[in-house]
């Protein structure tokens, strides 16, 4: 199925990226929602001022690292939808995989838009914060208490899981198709 080099390098990059960025998103959400009661969008009434403006910033700086490996995820696996073009008709896990990730694209980037205010309250070298600290955690409150991105945050970590799924267990592959091309 992938006869070249470049296509290979190109999935395998694709794979690494994807990989990168699931992890990530694990680890931003299991951050993020440390700083709230449990099953609320109430702050702990432990948490100091100084406390929860370094988990928001480790938030952040996770978040960073998400948009950079969904970025290289996203290209190569662009190009590898469009390498791979002629084969969905025999490999339809292939095919699923491909509309999963078209529709990830636009709701993932309407996540990064979200975290792009909250980075830009934050050095990005020092992670010293630019901002009073009220505006800060108030922009992150609204970042966790927004419904849209409360509904697709979810939505676009279980396609990613989905995909992953398909690519490793193949439904709809085609075994009789493929022995007859070869």
């Amino acid at each position: 199925m992938f006869t070249t080099t470049t296509s290979r390098i190109i999935l395998s990059i694709f794979i690494l990226a994807s990989i990168l960025w699931l992890g990530m998103s694990v680890a931003r959400l299991a951050v993020g929602y440390d700083v709230f009661v449990p099953g609320t969008i109430q702050l702990k009434s432990k948490l100091t001022k100084p406390v929860l403006l370094q988990t928001i910033w480790l938030y952040t700086s996770l978040g960073m690292w998400t948009l950079i490996s969904f970025a290289v995820s996203a290209v190569s696996g662009l190009v590898t939808i469009l390498l791979m073009r002629g084969h969905y008709k025999r490999y339809g896990w292939l095919f699923m995989s491909a509309v999963l990730f078209l529709i990830v694209l636009p709701a993932q980037g309407y996540l990064i838009d979200a975290d792009l205010l909250l980075w830009s309250f934050f050095d990005y070298q020092t992670g010293m914060p630019l901002a009073q600290p009220q505006q800060i955690v108030d922009v992150f409150l609204r970042r966790f208490s927004n419904q849209v991105i409360g509904i697709v945050s979810p939505l676009v970590l279980l396609s990613g899981i989905t995909i992953v799924l398909f690519t490793t267990m193949r439904p709809l592959h085609n075994v009789l198709a493929e022995n007859e091309s070869r």
